[in-house]
């Protein structure tokens, strides 16, 4: 018998040790979404109002965002924001970032079409967020339309 307990005592204290070291809750749903679009005079760039919605019970720390843009299933060009977001437990957030249109003529073509119907969108994003001392990559990929009314370009400054 006093065998076993040598035995069964080093087994339990590993047992509860191991119980107490847990890792991180596991990630939930992370969207970027698109709230504003206004392309610049020049057509070659665009100011990207972004909104960053938490879905998960723990606040984060988003490091950078970068993604691509496609306009009516059409690839438009690529942003990278690189400006710290933070987000509450289930929140969100808005920041902005700059796209750079690497398809100027496709971009106009959508943004100055005479139709009045709203322009849908589908943003690939990939973010890198910050959980407690963890660093994540995320993937997100989120759809939506924009008013066509809205994309009226700033004059040049």
């Amino acid at each position: 018998m006093k065998n076993f307990w040598l035995k069964a005592v080093p087994v339990l204290v590993c047992l509860l040790i191991s119980s107490g070291c847990s890792s991180a809750p596991p990630l939930g749903a992370m969207m970027v979404y698109i709230t504003d679009l206004r392309p610049d005079a020049s057509g070659s760039s665009a100011e990207l109002a972004l909104r960053y919605s938490n879905e998960n019970v723990f606040p984060l720390a988003v490091q950078t965002t970068s993604g691509s843009l496609y306009l009516n299933n059409t690839y438009v060009g690529k942003f990278e924001h690189k400006v710290a977001v933070g987000l509450t437990q289930l929140g969100s957030a808005s920041s902005k970032a700059t796209l750079v249109v690497e398809k100027p003529a496709e971009f106009q073509a959508i943004v100055k079409a005479t139709t009045t119907s709203p322009i849908a969108y589908r943003l690939a994003s990939t973010l890198r967020l910050e959980i407690g001392e963890d660093k994540v990559t995320v993937k997100s990929e989120s759809t939506g339309q924009i008013d066509r009314a809205q994309m009226i370009a700033e004059p040049a400054k």
